[in-house]
């Protein structure tokens, strides 16, 4: 059995990130062709949002960035307690 280093695992990696990204675009544009405001895992959020975090309003900042993007609650949920 080799052993598997880092450097054989990036290229992988690199690619399949880069795959995840193409695959994410399209419920963005189909998002946006039926007027569905899609939120892309991990994408940036509002800045009001990061700031409603910082005054410790973590439900006004869960609201604001479900109106801003669409999330669902678990995907705002998500978002707000990784800021």
């Amino acid at each position: 059995m080799s052993n598997v280093t880092m450097d054989d695992i990036r290229p992988l990696m690199q690619g399949l990130a880069k795959r995840l990204d193409y695959i994410e675009q399209h419920p963005v544009l189909l998002g946006q062709a039926v007027g569905y405001a899609y939120a892309p895992y991990g994408g940036d959020g509002p800045p009001e949002v990061k700031e409603l975090m910082r005054a410790g309003k973590t439900l006004e900042a869960i609201k604001r960035y479900r109106e801003a993007t669409g999330a669902s609650l678990a995907q705002a949920q998500e978002y707000v307690n990784s800021l």
